[in-house]
């Protein structure tokens, strides 16, 4: 090869390398990543084996990266090309039971928080404490042609049905459910409310009303379904995200006193603004049954008595477990007429001590009823 020749083919590779700077700096760059630690709710328990996915355009395309967390539930996504990522954790054989979610506390993808990743740079701390699937704790027929609609009917039955979740009001429409009656016929409600409990941090139930049986003739409801395109989030979550179709539940009988269905801790976030929140206290324990609440046998609000049986129930770091007794009991007098008090009661606790997990609630039998007038049993609720 002539001299000039060569000369010629280096000026001709100089240009074409010149040409196409983005191309050469991306095979350069230095990659980045995140890491952090998968929990479980409640008890913030380390998940193994959640699918931790970063997706982002990157040069035009959609380029996704993913991990395992790993027995202590740390996880660290590696060779991340410098972009603005989102962060998906979705539960594998370790969590089967857990709602896929994005950083930062949603399981809308909508409202995901973006994570700027630069050039090797790690970013710490994208942590998730996941939170168990959507699912319905209980349906309890309440009572027998004695409540109405605000279109007027009167003379309807209604079935409170809780849920684990919080449930968007907008999204709740009466052909999101069927009641299953005991002849194997079908009803669908007259109206569906978020009412009594009708506070923003009281969005776990909906109350069913309509023609559902007739507790002396029959036929009586057994199940309810869910069918629609009910909308929710874990409570304290951002976002509201689809919840679909749930497992067919039975209806507890017209004749069954009221049970406990949930207890969670109730953080300021969630707490500001409830018009019946507790006056004092250091911890609130917001707790949650499966019908309203009056005091038995008066059918009045609930009083001295059954503050002084509640008892909220802590495991401590050392192991030992302790009974914490309320200062009040709360989220009393929500309406004029005790006829439509909820099914929530807070429990206004003194400052718990550091790391304190809740494993149960307690509370005597023969103080609570239901609308029905039925009493409640004894009851150790644990989470």
């Amino acid at each position: 090869m002539s001299s000039k020749l060569a000369t010629l083919l280096i000026a001709a590779a100089i240009v074409a390398l010149s040409a196409s700077p983005a191309v050469a700096a991306s095979e350069f760059a230095q990659p980045g990543a995140i890491e952090g630690t998968v929990t479980a709710s409640p008890g913030k328990t380390p998940v193994e084996g959640v699918e931790v996915c970063a997706s982002a355009s990157v040069e035009g395309e959609w380029f996704t990266q993913c991990e395992e967390s790993k027995g202590n539930g740390h996880y660290e996504v590696i060779g991340l090309p410098e972009a603005l990522y989102r962060v998906q954790f979705k539960s594998g054989e370790g969590g089967k039971d857990l709602a896929t979610q994005y950083y930062r506390n949603t399981t809308n993808p909508n409202a995901a928080k973006l994570i700027q990743i630069d050039e090797r740079e790690t970013v710490t701390n994208i942590d998730a404490e996941m939170q168990p699937k959507a699912s319905i704790f209980s349906a309890s027929w309440g009572t027998d042609n004695a409540v109405g609609c605000p279109s007027g009917a009167q003379g309807l039955d209604n079935i409170p049905v809780t849920f684990s979740w919080f449930i968007r009001r907008s999204s709740i429409q009466t052909a999101d459910f069927r009641i299953v009656r005991s002849d194997g016929s079908v009803a669908k409600p007259t109206c569906a409310l978020q009412f009594p409990p009708n506070e923003r941090d009281e969005a776990q139930t909906v109350n069913l009303i309509g023609d559902f049986g007739d507790s002396v003739s029959g036929p009586t409801p057994k199940a309810i379904r869910v069918v629609g395109t009910l909308e929710g989030k874990p409570p304290g979550a951002d976002g509201w995200g689809q919840i679909g179709r749930l497992p067919k539940i039975g209806v507890d009988p017209i004749s069954d006193g009221p049970y406990i269905v949930d207890a969670w801790t109730l953080t300021p976030s969630i707490y500001r603004g409830d018009q019946n929140r507790c006056a004092t206290g250091k911890a609130f324990l917001r707790v949650m049954w499966s019908n309203g609440l009056t005091a038995y046998p008066t059918g009045e609000e609930v009083g001295a008595a059954v503050s002084a049986s509640y008892r909220a129930l802590y495991k401590l770091p050392n192991g030992k477990t302790v009974a914490v007794a309320p200062l009040a009991v709360a989220d009393l007098h929500d309406h004029e007429s005790s006829f439509n008090a909820d099914n929530m009661h807070d429990l206004c606790l003194p400052k718990l001590p550091r790391r304190a997990r809740l494993t149960g609630v307690t509370i005597a039998a023969d103080l609570i009823q239901d609308p029905n007038g039925d009493p409640n049993l004894a009851q150790k609720f644990k989470p």
